[in-house]
């Protein structure tokens, strides 16, 4: 999922910044403008663009409709990276940095003209970063923190401009310590904490940059603190103000998901697909490969088989595609088509991607190569998607049953172990989730190691919630002498953010 947190925040792309303090010749500039940003925001782009385009005719040397206007092409290239977008794209950014540097040389001591000429770089920014251009990216870099900056410095109290530097400031203390130290050398440093208070500051007091703002902070919370729930809230009330706005409806479906409230997330992605309108086409291969997840999740196998087949038509990326072969191949073995899966997990095993979700679907896919999904492991599955549809009573049940069975392999056991207590935890069951993670730890699993940090991070969190900070603690500083076992990346980032709050 981060990898595409990675596309979402950068999605919205401070498409707002205007301000009180320009001059009143340009108030009608900046109505009509906030106006076509609410279009913008609603997907109602059609509107939104001839208002942008009436603001550049009748004030030509006001930068926001320009920023504003080049907003769709920007989403459509960072979703899909297509050389048709990077080239509209990167032309409608360099106009708006052309027409916010004259702007903001007229209004030097203006934080709204300086605060979109940090919009303007910044959103350069976005797309050499989209693009892999790390040299090309500095100087745009420098040009919008500094920017950002000197607004704040005029005027503290400008917490449009807030937004701006908490991004700049979360996004480099998020980087790895290696990056990080590179970046440090070209003079940019981080600050995760810093930068979260700064986003936060900028929602809670901002006037046009408010609903970017909450945005921003529903994609950083669950990475910061894991909070999905505070995060669905936020996104919950942007879809009262803009329910047509598909990155707002796709956001809340993965948060359903990752929340195991499947139904509510099918709901989610149906709204996109049942809409006449794709205007970023990468966004609706997303759906359809979260519509599979979902049918697939409820047991409904045909309906995960008929999504997946059409995700994989046009998809192109390596992200997701492991996972999709994988569940498209146990689907087709479960409807009694095993030479078709066979084909599906041959496909998964060769895939590129180093994604954590993809190599342990790489793994599971050359275990049923070798093997036809038997009772066992399919009882194992069906168990699994009872839990991460919110079944959490149906679930157990059969992990009971399966350990009660007393025929099982080691490894079986070892996951079966493993998946109680992770539903235990989701189902707020904590003790009798420590009691099967600690039965894991003490086993010592070699052909299944990843689940020992696993079950050290899962004793972690449930000591932590327990108020034995200093037990929890421990815990946590033991998954990080752990290396080389599946989503290990995913696992050490959350560990390290979680040992960081809490010293």
């Amino acid at each position: 999922m981060k990898n595409t947190i990675v596309i979402l925040v950068s999605i919205l792309c401070f498409t707002i910044a205007l301000g009180e303090n320009t001059s009143k010749d340009y108030e009608k500039a900046k109505s009509l403008t906030k106006i076509g940003i609410s279009h913008l925001l609603n997907f109602e782009f059609g509107k939104a663009n001839e208002i942008f385009d009436e603001v550049i005719k009748n004030y030509p040397d006001y930068p926001q409709a320009y920023i504003s206007k080049s907003a769709l092409p920007m989403w459509k290239f960072l979703f899909g990276k297509s050389s048709e977008d990077y080239s509209e794209a990167i032309k409608l950014v360099d106009k708006a940095i052309q027409v916010s540097e004259a702007f903001a040389e007229k209004n030097k001591k203006d934080p709204h003209a300086l605060t979109s000429l940090g919009i303007a770089y910044g959103n350069r920014v976005f797309i050499k970063l989209r693009n892999e251009n790390y040299l090309g990216m500095v100087f745009d870099l420098r040009k919008s923190y500094s920017a950002f900056n000197e607004a704040v410095r005029i005027n503290p109290n400008y917490y449009d401009a807030y937004l701006g530097l908490g991004i700049y400031h979360y996004s480099i203390g998020s980087l790895p310590k290696a990056l990080k130290w590179i970046i440090s050398l070209l003079g940019f440093e981080g600050n995760i904490e810093k930068g979260l208070k700064e986003i936060e500051l900028a929602a809670e007091k901002g006037n046009f940059q408010k609903v970017e703002a909450e945005f921003y902070l529903t994609q950083f919370y669950p990475w910061h603190t894991g909070e999905f729930d505070r995060a669905k809230i936020i996104i919950n009330n942007l879809l009262q103000q803009y329910p047509e706005n598909q990155i707002f409806l796709y956001t809340s479906g993965v948060f359903n998901i990752n929340l195991n409230y499947v139904d509510s997330a099918m709901n989610d992605f149906l709204k996109i697909k049942n809409q006449k309108y794709y205007p970023i086409p990468k966004l609706f291969e997303f759906t359809l490969f979260r519509l599979g997840e979902c049918n697939f999740k409820l047991g409904k196998y045909n309906l995960a088989i008929d999504y997946y087949k059409e995700f994989l038509k046009s998809y192109n990326e390596e992200i997701y595609i492991t996972q999709a072969f994988l569940n498209l191949g146990i689907a087709l073995e479960f409807t009694n088509k095993r030479e078709e899966a066979l084909q599906y997990y041959n496909r998964a095993t060769k895939s590129k991607s180093k994604y954590g979700d993809d190599l342990y679907a790489k793994h599971m896919a050359n275990n049923f190569i070798k093997n036809r999904i038997g009772e066992v492991d399919s009882l194992i599955i069906v168990a699994r998607n009872y839990h991460k549809s919110g079944k959490y009573l149906q679930a157990l049940a059969i992990y009971n049953s399966l350990l009660k069975r007393g025929n099982i392999g080691d490894t079986q056991e070892n996951e079966i172990l493993f998946r109680y207590g992770e539903c235990c935890y989701d189902a707020k069951m904590y003790d009798d989730a420590k009691m099967n993670f600690i039965k894991i730890i003490d086993k010592k699993p070699e052909q299944s190691s990843w689940l020992i940090p696993w079950s050290k991070f899962y004793l972690g969190q449930i000591n932590l919630k327990s108020g034995n900070q200093y037990v929890a603690k421990n815990y946590f500083i033991d998954v990080l002498n752990h290396s080389n076992y599946l989503n290990e990346r995913w696992l050490r980032y959350r560990t390290e953010r979680t040992l960081k709050l809490l010293n």
